[in-house]
């Protein structure tokens, strides 16, 4: 089975289970067609989360980042999803997954779990700045999470979904690894 087809497996949770309306494969901002919003905000956030995960962890996120836009536009989100209620967008799903052993080309246990919260910022981020929404579901998935990063990234997802609250955003960001990806 390809890594896309296991990728678009996920549609169907999002549309049956979540019920989502709409889903997207490998959504990527156009920055011809999208205007950043919110980036007074969005850069504040990416500081401090940097900034904390530095001085709990002694992780470094957000590395090699010249600028907020550049950041954002780096990104894709696998798969994204909208939940519509009453013609309003009522959730948003954003969900990175790594499939298979291609966690393992982020290098050692840090920068496995430093890159899990890149590609989990980013995402709210794009979120905010693109859809002006301050509120979603922010998912990374694997099916085959190395298991003594486990608990790293668990940590290190609770710390993130703190942050974002103290910022009076409503994202809540969450894992389905292992056991919990099927």
């Amino acid at each position: 089975m390809s890594i896309r087809s296991k990728v678009s497996s996920i549609v169907p949770w999002l549309m049956e289970i979540k019920k989502c309306q709409m889903t997207q494969l490998n959504w990527k901002v156009s920055t011809r067609s999208w205007v950043l919003q919110n980036e007074d905000m969005i850069e504040e956030v990416m500081t401090s989360a940097k900034d904390f995960f530095h001085q709990r962890f002694s992780f470094t996120i957000l590395k090699n980042t010249s600028s907020t836009t550049q950041f954002l536009q780096q990104g894709k989100v696998n798969i994204m999803g909208l939940e519509i209620t009453s013609g309003t967008v009522s959730n948003i799903y954003g969900i990175n997954t790594t499939l298979d052993a291609d966690v393992s080309k982020y290098g050692t246990n840090s920068a496995k779990v430093e890159n899990i919260l890149d590609e989990m910022i980013r995402t709210a981020m794009l979120i905010h700045g693109y859809y002006d929404i301050p509120y979603g579901t922010i998912i990374f998935a694997s099916r085959s999470l190395d298991p003594s990063l486990n608990g790293q990234v668990q940590d290190a997802v609770k710390a993130l979904n703190e942050i974002f609250k103290l910022y009076g955003f409503q994202f809540a960001f969450e894992l389905y690894t292992n056991e919990q990806f099927t």
